[in-house]
C-alpha cells in the first residue's frame, strides 16, 4: 500500500491532491493511518503501532483500517499494487 505522489498532506489531517486539484479531510486516526502509509507500513505494522495510541481490540481496528483503506482506494488516493 502506497500513497500516490502527488499527495500533500497536513498534520491536521487535510488532504490535497495535486494532480486533481481535489481536497479531503480525515479525522485523527485516519491521519496517523496515513502517517504510517508514508513510512511505507504494511497493515500489520498500522495495526500495532495505533493500537499503541488507541484502546481498541485489534479486530476492531483492522475492520476499521481496511474500511478506511477502501475509501483511500476509491478515491485514487493509493497506487495500484
Amino acid at each position: 500500500m502506497k500513497l500516490i505522489k502527488k499527495l500533500a498532506i497536513s498534520e491536521d489531517g487535510f488532504i490535497f491532491n495535486s494532480a486533481t486539484g481535489e481536497s479531503f479531510t480525515t479525522n485523527e486516526v485516519g491521519a496517523d493511518i496515513i502517517d504510517q502509509l508514508k513510512k511505507n507500513s504494511n497493515k500489520e505494522d498500522i495495526i500495532s503501532s495505533l493500537q499503541a495510541i488507541y484502546e481498541v481490540d485489534a479486530l476492531s481496528l483492522e475492520k476499521n483500517i481496511d474500511e478506511f483503506l477502501a475509501q483511500l482506494k476509491t478515491l485514487n488516493l493509493l497506487e495500484d499494487e
